[in-house]
């Protein structure tokens, strides 16, 4: 199914941030993930210039109903995104929690 997580794009007029602080973002693996007629697997991508520098995503498998495709559900959240002068920004990062069966 490929990867399903945005990769960051900070506008240029972003809000800067006033103190780096930590973002713990972790996704608990659950009994929905493998009961869900849209299943998906917990992948993590990884990027230093960023806080959380590791966020974990949802990867779509195939949907097990038939004449349907499995596609990814996404909630924005926001991260850190370091800049060249060693100050952070604040970006808008689309995550895959998890995924729906739809029509082909």
């Amino acid at each position: 199914m490929g990867t399903v997580y945005s990769s960051l794009v900070c506008d240029p007029g972003c809000k800067p941030a006033t103190k780096n602080c930590y973002l713990d973002i972790r996704v608990r693996e659950s009994e929905l993930q493998h009961s869900s007629v849209a299943p998906w697997i917990i992948n993590k991508t990884t990027d230093g210039d960023r806080l959380p520098a590791r966020i974990d995503y949802a990867d779509c498998k195939d949907c097990t109903v038939e004449h349907m495709v499995a596609k990814p559900i996404f909630l924005q959240i926001f991260v850190y995104r370091k800049l060249y002068n060693n100050t952070w920004c604040q970006c808008p990062f689309d995550l895959a929690v998890g995924c729906t069966c739809v029509r082909q």
